[in-house]
C-alpha cells in the first residue's frame, strides 16, 4: 500500500486596512438570505454546477456550535491560488476573463468582496478546496483579522495542504463551513430557499443546481393563473439597441411573500433589483392594487458589460440599480410602461374574473337584471373595481350583496355619491360595503324613510279629512278616499289585511264557490274586504267627511254582510267610515251601538289610531336600527315618494291594475309537502293553492319508518326524531282568506284519504295522522305538515319485502305501491340514509337493473297468476 502524503504546513496572508474587513463583510451583508447568495455567485464564478448548502435545523441550532457549510463541485484552487487570487481582497475576476475549465460562463462577481459575505453570518469561515489531487485548507477569524483604524497591516493565516478529503464527491470543489454563528435563530430552510430562488434567475438555476438541505431550489410555489409567455421569455431592445428579456405571471390569490412580488432584474443571472419591484409606478398607476397578484423576472445583462469597476451600475449586495446613471435611463422609462401596463391587465382580469363570477350566482343576477340600464352599467363597474380587492368568495357575495342593495334602493343618492368618491381605492370600496352590511346601513335608512314616508301620507289623510274629500274620483278632482285606501291599506288598521276592492258581491260569491247567486248580487259593489288580526273577514263602506249617513246606506251594509255569509262559514264584522255625521233615529243608532258584528267608526278615529301606531313606531326605530325586511318595501317606497312629490293620492290606469298596495298584516298559511304529496295533493288543496314554493328543505328529519295501509303495506316516508334526513320538498302557499283551522282539515282529509268536507280533524284525538305546525319557514307566517304516526323500523331488505308485496297486490294497479312510491320519491330528490340499500335491496331480491323494470316484471308476473289458463 503506498504512503499516504503527510499534511503539511503552508504560510498564506492577507493584507488588511483597519476594520476594512469587518465593514466588507459584516455591514454589508447583515442579512443572511443575502450573505449565502452571494457565497453561492462565488461558486457560479468558480464553475460550479451543483452548490449543497446544509443549514442547521430549528431543534438543534445553537450559535455556538452550529455550523453552515457551503459546498460547491468547481473549479477549486491551489495553494497558490488562494494566496494570489481568493485572498486579494477587491480582485476584479473579469479582467482575468471569464470562468475556466468545462463551465466556462459570464462571471457576476467583479467586485471582489463577496467571498467577505460569510461575516455577515458568523465571525470564522473555514475554506476547504481541492485541485489536482492536493487540498488546502485554512481559516478567516474577523477577530484576528481586525486592526485600528487607518492601520495596515500584512497578517499571516496557517494554512494546511493535504491529499483531497475522502469526503469530496467532485475532483475539484470547496467547501465553506461557517462557525460562531451570530444569529440567534435557526433560518428557515424554505425561505431560503424561496430567497434563493428569486435571486438567481431560471437560466442560472438551469446551469447549476442549488441545494438547500438536500432539496433542490426550484421556482416559488405560487398559483399561477396564468404566465406571459407560457415558457421562456419575451424580448424587448431598446432604443440603444440593448436587449432585455422578460416574461410575467399573475396568480390566483394574493402572494403572501413579498420578496415574490413584482419583478425580479437580473444581470449575469443574478439579481440586481430585489423585488418587490415596479419601476416605482405603483403607488401612480392605474390598477396599482394589483400588486400582490404580479411575479415576474427581467433580465438585463447589459447593465454590467463592463470589466472596470467604474461600469458598475449595481449595489455591492445586489439590491438595487443605480437609476440615476444614464445608462440606466432608457430601460426604466421601457419598464415604467412595461409595469403600468401589466398592473392595469392585473386588474382588469381580476375585476372581471370576480365581475363574471358573481354574476353567475342567480339571486344576484336576477336583482341586477331588474336595476335601470344605467344602474346595472354602475354596479358592473363596481364590481369590476372590488375584484381588485380580492375578497373572498363567500365575502364577496356578501359585499355584492350590499352594493345591488344600495342601488335597489336608489333613492338613498347620498350613499351612490360615496360609492363614486371611493371607487377607486378597491379596499376602501370593500371596506365601505362591508360596513354597510355590519352597520344594516341601507336597511336601518330604509326602514326610516318607510316610517316618514308613511307619516306624510297619515298627514295627507288628515288633511283630506278636513277638506272633505270625495268618496271616490270627479270630474273636477282626482283625489279621494277611496284611492288613498287602496293605495295605503295600513291606513285603516295596521293590524288588517285588506284582501280586495270595489268587488261586486256576485263575483265575491264565485270566487267563494257559492251556487246561489242572484241578480241583485251583481248590483252590490262593497268598498273594501278585509282579514282581521282575529281572523275575522270585515266588509267596509267608506264615505266622505261631509256625508250624514243614512238607514239606506246601513241597511245596504247590511245585505252585502247577509249575501257574504251564505259562502262563508267566517264571522263577517261590518264596518261604516264615515265623518261621524248619522242620519238616522237614536233607537237604530243605539242598535247599531250594541252591535257585535259591527260598527260606525269615524275617520277620525282611524287617522288618530294609525298616527299613533307611526308614531311609536318611529319613536323604537330611531333607537334599534335592527329591524328589517326590506325587499317587500322598495315598491312602497316609490310610491309615498310619488305622492309626497306630486301632492296627489289619484292612481293611474296601471296603477290600479297592480292593484293593492303594500300593507303590513300579510298573515299567510301554508302547506309543507314532501313525498306523494308535492305529486298528488289532491283536489280540495290543490284549489286552495295560490302557488308553490320550491326547494324547501323539511326543518325535521324523514325516514321510510311508516307502513301504510292504504298502500297495501308499502313503506312511506315520515317525521323521524331518530336518524333520517331533511329532504327537499315545497311549501303550497294557500289563498287569502283560508284559515288555519280549514287548511289544518283540508291536509288531515287528504293524509287519511276522507273527501267529505264535514270531516274535520280533532288535536285532541288526531289518531294515526297528526298535524303540526312550523311558523316562519321560509317567511309565512305558519306552514302545517302531516306527521303520520311511525309504525315501521325495518332494514333495507325487510323495506324492500313489502314494497315488493305491495306491487303485487291492489295497490300496484294504481301505482300506491311501494316501488312507485321509492320511484316518485328519487325523482323529487329525496334520498334518506336508508335510499340507496332499499333501492338495491329491491333490484337483487327481483334481479333487476332497475326501479322501473322491476316494477314492470312484478306485476307481468302477478298478471299471469291471476289469469286463469
Amino acid at each position: 500500500m503506498p504512503d499516504t502524503p503527510q499534511p503539511e504546513t503552508v504560510d498564506l496572508s492577507i493584507t488588511v486596512l483597519g476594520r476594512t474587513l469587518e465593514h466588507l463583510g459584516v455591514q454589508m451583508y447583515k442579512r443572511r438570505d443575502t450573505a449565502i447568495a452571494e457565497l453561492v455567485a462565488n461558486c457560479w464564478d468558480a464553475g460550479a454546477g451543483k452548490v449543497d448548502i446544509r443549514i442547521p435545523e430549528a431543534h438543534d441550532y445553537d450559535p455556538d456550535q452550529s455550523t453552515i457549510t457551503i459546498t460547491d463541485d468547481g473549479n477549486g484552487m491551489t495553494a497558490e491560488q488562494v494566496q494570489q487570487e481568493y485572498l486579494v481582497v477587491g480582485r476584479n475576476r473579469r479582467q482575468k476573463g471569464g470562468g475556466t475549465g468545462a463551465r466556462a460562463r459570464p462571471v457576476m462577481g467583479k467586485k471582489g468582496i463577496g467571498k467577505l459575505a460569510g461575516f455577515g453570518l458568523a465571525a470564522e469561515m473555514e475554506v476547504c478546496t481541492w485541485k489536482q489531487n492536493g487540498c488546502t485548507t485554512f481559516t478567516l477569524d474577523i477577530d484576528k483579522l481586525k486592526q485600528e483604524g487607518g492601520v495596515s497591516a500584512n497578517i499571516p493565516i496557517k494554512g494546511v495542504r493535504s491529499v483531497k478529503p475522502v469526503w469530496a464527491a467532485s475532483d475539484t470543489g470547496t467547501r465553506l463551513v461557517l462557525r460562531d454563528l451570530k444569529h440567534k435563530s435557526a433560518l428557515d430552510a424554505d425561505k431560503l430557499s424561496e430567497a434563493l430562488a428569486r435571486r438567481f434567475s431560471r437560466t442560472t438555476r438551469g446551469e447549476m443546481g442549488i441545494f438547500v438541505n438536500g432539496v433542490e431550489v426550484g421556482e416559488p410555489a405560487l398559483d399561477i393563473e396564468e404566465r406571459f409567455p407560457e415558457a421562456g421569455y419575451y424580448t424587448a431592445n431598446l432604443p440603444d439597441g440593448s436587449e432585455v428579456r422578460y416574461y410575467y405571471a399573475f396568480t390566483n390569490g394574493t402572494i403572501k411573500s413579498a420578496e415574490l412580488r413584482g419583478f425580479t432584474i437580473y444581470v449575469r443571472g443574478k439579481t440586481a433589483q430585489a423585488p418587490p419591484f415596479f419601476f416605482n409606478v405603483e403607488a401612480t398607476a392605474s390598477g396599482q392594487h394589483s400588486t400582490k397578484y404580479i411575479t415576474g423576472a427581467i433580465e438585463a445583462d447589459f447593465l454590467d458589460d463592463g470589466l472596470d469597476d467604474q461600469s458598475d451600475l449595481i449595489s455591492t449586495d445586489r439590491q438595487e440599480i443605480d437609476w440615476e446613471s444614464e445608462k440606466t435611463k432608457q430601460l426604466h422609462e421601457w419598464g415604467d410602461q412595461f409595469a403600468r401596463k401589466v398592473l392595469r391587465e392585473c386588474t382588469d382580469r381580476k375585476g372581471k374574473k370576480l365581475k363574471d363570477w358573481i354574476l353567475q350566482n342567480q339571486p344576484i343576477a336576477v336583482r341586477v337584471e331588474k336595476l335601470d340600464t344605467t344602474s346595472q352599467k354602475q354596479v358592473t363597474k363596481f364590481l369590476l373595481i372590488l375584484g381588485e380587492a380580492e375578497p373572498e368568495q363567500e365575502r364577496a357575495l356578501e359585499l355584492a350583496d350590499s352594493l345591488v342593495r344600495a342601488f335597489e334602493y336608489r333613492h338613498f343618492h347620498d350613499v351612490i355619491s360615496e360609492l363614486d368618491s371611493i371607487a377607486t381605492n378597491p379596499a376602501d370600496l370593500a371596506k365601505f360595503l362591508g360596513n354597510m352590511r355590519e352597520w344594516k346601513l341601507l336597511e336601518s335608512r330604509a326602514v326610516l324613510e318607510i316610517v316618514k314616508g308613511r307619516l306624510g301620507i297619515i298627514e295627507k289623510f288628515h288633511q283630506m279629512i278636513v277638506n272633505d274629500a270625495p268618496e271616490t274620483k270627479s270630474k273636477n278632482v282626482n283625489d279621494n278616499m277611496h284611492d288613498l285606501i287602496a293605495g295605503s291599506p295600513w291606513l285603516l288598521n295596521p293590524e288588517w289585511q285588506v284582501l280586495a276592492e270595489e268587488k261586486a258581491i256576485s263575483k265575491q260569491l264565485a270566487e267563494w264557490g257559492a251556487s246561489d247567486i242572484q241578480d241583485e248580487d251583481a248590483r252590490m259593489r262593497y268598498d273594501f274586504l278585509a282579514l282581521t288580526d282575529e281572523r275575522r273577514l270585515v266588509v267596509i263602506e267608506i264615505k266622505r267627511s261631509g256625508h250624514a249617513v243614512t238607514l239606506e246606506d246601513l241597511q245596504r251594509l247590511e245585505r252585502y254582510k247577509e249575501r257574504l255569509a251564505k259562502a262563508q262559514t267566517k264571522d263577517i264584522h261590518m264596518v261604516m267610515l264615515c265623518g261621524g255625521s248619522i242620519d238616522v233615529s237614536p233607537a237604530y243608532k243605539e242598535t247599531w251601538d250594541k252591535r257585535q258584528d259591527g260598527e260606525i267608526a269615524t275617520w277620525g278615529e282611524v287617522y288618530d289610531k294609525v298616527r299613533q301606531y307611526y308614531e311609536h313606531y318611529r319613536a323604537i326605530l330611531e333607537g334599534d336600527v335592527s329591524h328589517a325586511d326590506f325587499a317587500k318595501k322598495e315598491v312602497e317606497i316609490a310610491q309615498t315618494r310619488q305622492v309626497l312629490e306630486t301632492g296627489t293620492v289619484h292612481r293611474d290606469p296601471v296603477a290600479r291594475k297592480e292593484g293593492l298596495g303594500h300593507q303590513d298584516s300579510n298573515y299567510r298559511i301554508g302547506i309543507l309537502a314532501f313525498g306523494s304529496l308535492l305529486d298528488d295533493p289532491g283536489s280540495e288543496i290543490n284549489v286552495a293553492v295560490e302557488r308553490r314554493i320550491e326547494s324547501v328543505v323539511t326543518p325535521f328529519n324523514v325516514e321510510f319508518a311508516r307502513q301504510s295501509t292504504s298502500r297495501d303495506g308499502a313503506p312511506t316516508l315520515a317525521p323521524v326524531d331518530q336518524g333520517g334526513a331533511a329532504v327537499s320538498g315545497a311549501v303550497f302557499l294557500l289563498r287569502p282568506g283560508i284559515t288555519l283551522q280549514e287548511a289544518t282539515d283540508m291536509l288531515w282529509r287528504r293524509e287519511t284519504n276522507r273527501v267529505a268536507p264535514e270531516a274535520h280533524y280533532n288535536s285532541k284525538a288526531p289518531g294515526d295522522v297528526e298535524i303540526k305546525s312550523q311558523k316562519g319557514l321560509v317567511g309565512v307566517a305558519e306552514v302545517l305538515y302531516a306527521a303520520p304516526l311511525v309504525n315501521l323500523k325495518a332494514d333495507a331488505k325487510q323495506l324492500a319485502a313489502l314494497a315488493i308485496a305491495s306491487t303485487v297486490a291492489k295497490a300496484g294497479e294504481t301505482r300506491r305501491d311501494g316501488i312507485s312510491y321509492l320511484i316518485n320519491a328519487k325523482k323529487q330528490g329525496i334520498k334518506t340514509p336508508l335510499t340507496d340499500d332499499y333501492e338495491k335491496a329491491i333490484l337483487e331480491q327481483t334481479k333487476q337493473t332497475d326501479l322501473q323494470t322491476a316494477f314492470q316484471m312484478l306485476r307481468q308476473q302477478h298478471s299471469k297468476l291471476i289469469t286463469p289458463m
